[in-house]
Protein backbone atom coordinates (compact mmCIF):
# COMPACT_ATOMS: atom_id res chain seq x y z
CA UNK A 1 0.00 0.00 0.00
CA UNK A 2 1.22 3.58 -0.79
CA UNK A 3 -0.12 6.66 0.89
CA UNK A 4 1.26 9.99 0.74
CA UNK A 5 1.52 11.55 4.48
CA UNK A 6 -0.87 14.30 3.92
CA UNK A 7 -3.43 12.10 3.87
CA UNK A 8 -2.51 10.16 7.07
CA UNK A 9 -2.04 14.24 8.82
CA UNK A 10 -4.72 15.69 11.14
CA UNK A 11 -3.10 19.07 11.64
CA UNK A 12 0.07 20.61 10.60
CA UNK A 13 1.66 23.26 11.99
CA UNK A 14 4.91 25.61 12.72
CA UNK A 15 6.13 26.63 15.91
CA UNK A 16 8.70 28.76 17.38
CA UNK A 17 10.11 26.50 20.55
CA UNK A 18 13.64 28.44 21.73
CA UNK A 19 14.57 25.80 24.02
CA UNK A 20 14.12 22.65 22.50
CA UNK A 21 15.05 20.70 26.04
CA UNK A 22 12.24 22.78 27.50
CA UNK A 23 9.13 22.60 25.17
CA UNK A 24 6.83 25.41 25.30
CA UNK A 25 4.42 23.49 23.54
CA UNK A 26 1.45 22.21 26.58
CA UNK A 27 0.85 18.87 24.28
CA UNK A 28 5.12 18.61 24.07
CA UNK A 29 6.11 19.43 27.24
CA UNK A 30 6.04 15.58 29.05
CA UNK A 31 7.30 13.79 25.67
CA UNK A 32 10.09 16.30 25.66
CA UNK A 33 10.63 16.00 29.39
CA UNK A 34 10.66 12.16 29.30
CA UNK A 35 13.44 12.38 26.18
CA UNK A 36 15.35 14.54 27.51
CA UNK A 37 15.62 12.81 30.98
CA UNK A 38 17.50 9.53 30.07
CA UNK A 39 21.03 11.56 29.41
CA UNK A 40 22.49 10.63 25.63
CA UNK A 41 26.02 12.59 25.01
CA UNK A 42 25.52 12.39 20.99
CA UNK A 43 22.02 14.09 21.33
CA UNK A 44 23.42 16.48 24.16
CA UNK A 45 26.47 17.07 21.85
CA UNK A 46 23.87 18.29 18.72
CA UNK A 47 21.08 20.30 20.78
CA UNK A 48 22.96 23.75 20.45
CA UNK A 49 22.60 23.68 16.45
CA UNK A 50 19.37 22.62 16.69
CA UNK A 51 16.92 24.83 14.86
CA UNK A 52 14.30 26.73 17.34
CA UNK A 53 11.08 26.06 14.56
CA UNK A 54 9.97 23.08 14.51
CA UNK A 55 7.35 21.63 12.16
CA UNK A 56 4.62 19.54 14.57
CA UNK A 57 3.04 16.87 12.42
CA UNK A 58 -0.58 15.43 13.99
CA UNK A 59 -1.28 11.86 12.52
CA UNK A 60 -4.28 10.49 12.04
CA UNK A 61 -4.61 7.21 13.81
CA UNK A 62 -8.02 6.19 12.91
CA UNK A 63 -6.12 6.79 9.14
CA UNK A 64 -3.00 5.03 9.87
CA UNK A 65 -5.21 1.73 10.92
CA UNK A 66 -7.41 2.13 7.73
CA UNK A 67 -4.07 2.46 5.55
CA UNK A 68 -2.57 -0.65 7.52
CA UNK A 69 0.31 1.74 8.68
CA UNK A 70 1.89 1.82 12.05
CA UNK A 71 3.53 4.87 14.04
CA UNK A 72 6.46 2.77 13.94
CA UNK A 73 6.24 2.98 9.99
CA UNK A 74 5.54 7.49 10.00
CA UNK A 75 8.58 7.41 12.17
CA UNK A 76 10.49 5.54 10.36
CA UNK A 77 9.51 7.62 6.96
CA UNK A 78 9.89 10.75 8.69
CA UNK A 79 13.18 9.99 9.88
CA UNK A 80 14.43 8.69 6.51
CA UNK A 81 12.89 11.76 5.17
CA UNK A 82 15.66 13.99 7.03
CA UNK A 83 17.16 14.58 3.01
CA UNK A 84 13.78 15.16 1.22
CA UNK A 85 13.50 15.98 -2.01
CA UNK A 86 13.45 19.85 -2.10
CA UNK A 87 12.58 22.97 -4.10
CA UNK A 88 15.98 25.23 -5.03
CA UNK A 89 16.96 28.03 -2.57
CA UNK A 90 15.81 30.37 -4.72
CA UNK A 91 12.81 28.70 -5.76
CA UNK A 92 9.36 31.35 -5.97
CA UNK A 93 7.94 28.29 -3.43
CA UNK A 94 9.18 25.79 -1.13
CA UNK A 95 8.45 21.90 -1.56
CA UNK A 96 9.42 19.07 0.61
CA UNK A 97 8.89 15.82 -1.06
CA UNK A 98 7.76 12.79 1.69
CA UNK A 99 5.68 9.46 0.74
CA UNK A 100 5.69 6.36 2.88
CA UNK A 101 4.23 3.20 2.44
CA UNK A 102 3.18 -0.05 4.65
CA UNK A 103 6.06 -1.12 6.49
CA UNK A 104 5.89 -4.93 7.94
Amino acid sequence: MYTYLRTVTAAVEIRYDPVPTAAIIPEDKVFVESFFAIPDEEIEAKVHVQSPWLLRLELDRARMIDRELTMACGQAALQKASKPISSSFGAKTIQKSLSFGAVY
